[in-house]
């Protein structure tokens, strides 16, 4: 497991998304160490070796709170969906 920072960490999605109606999504983690078979990463580019890549983006509330505190600034609100985030971080 690596840790990781990172200059961003609010996505905002290309197209609206009609199942989840969100315009934004959050990921702490970078990979995933389950790598379940039933994914839907795993067809993607990212999807190789996921277990191997996995990252914690260990600035994530700060870089969070900053992009969220920017948008409120300038009054753009968008739903968004955290993804992942119940995930136990090991320790060490």
């Amino acid at each position: 497991m690596r840790r990781i920072q990172v200059k961003s960490i609010l996505n905002k999605h290309k197209k609206g998304d009609d199942w989840f109606l969100d315009d934004y999504s959050v990921n702490p983690y970078s990979g995933c160490s389950f790598n379940c078979i039933y994914c839907y990463i795993r067809g993607s580019k990212y999807g190789e070796n996921m277990a191997e890549t996995f990252s914690i983006k260990v600035n994530s509330p700060e870089v969070l709170e900053r992009q969220l505190r920017r948008r409120a600034m300038r009054n753009e609100y968008g739903n968004h969906r955290i993804i992942c985030f119940y995930r136990a971080i090991p320790e060490g």
